[in-house]
């Protein structure tokens, strides 16, 4: 890169905290970090354009990551996207780079507290028992990443970042949501509708419970938590097969 482009992308980050940067052909291409709607919006663009089922729309999501391109100017990025098509991918991947700093989070369902599953703020009842929280139609989540151990170079460590408490899907919300896929979904090659990532983003923000111990998601800081945890609700929704038993 040369020292006038690192000149620019050290101001731009100074701007733009989290922005990514990229020298081409084409000059120097600066991306700033989404917002989680924005993170949103540039998924579900993406979701139109592999929407087997929807009508080709060579315009769609050029505005939102026109407004995340914040180097060249707007007239170059849109004359860039408009001759480079694939430039539009190219670019998405860049603001997805941006909003999880270069890796997604990494969730795994884990087990229940008992300080989360049963409500000891409130009285116990006839079995001696506090009453569980929400019925004991919730799940615990672990948000967590890797980093090299200083102890061992050749070993990876595991931080957490998170511990999220969310609940099921109630009846209602479960046709409501099976019927919004139905209408709004992306359709795959299987023939299948895929949710759109402000179903999964409206899902998870409905489905956080507070408990102690528990954290709130944070959003902004981590964006893809939003389609991610909705994922997670939808298939805890479901009853799991049990393979404990063997082979038949």
């Amino acid at each position: 890169m040369t020292p006038e482009n690192l000149e620019t992308l050290d101001r731009l980050k100074s701007a733009y905290p989290g922005c990514v940067g990229v020298q081409t052909e084409c000059g120097l291409i600066v991306v700033r970090r989404p917002t989680a709607d924005e993170v949103i919006a540039v998924e579900d663009a993406i979701g139109t354009l592999t929407d087997i089922g929807g009508k080709l729309n060579p315009y769609a999501g050029l505005d939102i990551l026109l407004s995340l391109i914040v180097h060249p100017a707007a007239a170059q990025a849109e004359e860039l996207l408009q001759s480079y098509p694939d430039f539009f991918t190219q670019a998405a991947a860049m603001a997805r780079n941006a909003a999880t700093e270069g890796t997604m989070p990494r969730l795994e369902v884990v087990d229940l507290k008992n300080s989360e599953l049963y409500q000891r703020e409130l009285p116990p009842g006839e079995n001696g028992q506090h009453p569980k929280r929400l019925g004991g139609r919730i799940f615990a989540v672990e948000h967590s990443y890797l980093e090299p151990d200083p102890d061992n170079a050749a070993k990876q460590r595991k931080i957490i970042v998170g511990r999220y408490l969310l609940r099921r899907f109630g009846l209602i919300e479960h046709r409501e949501y099976v019927k919004e896929v139905a209408a709004s979904g992306f359709l795959n090659a299987e023939g299948g509708r895929i949710p759109r990532a402000a179903t999964l983003a409206k899902v998870a923000r409905a489905h956080v419970v507070t408990a102690p111990g528990c954290d709130l998601p944070n959003w902004e800081k981590y964006p893809y938590l939003l389609i991610h945890l909705g994922i997670f609700v939808k298939e805890e929704s479901r009853v799991k097969l049990d393979n404990s038993t063997g082979k038949r």
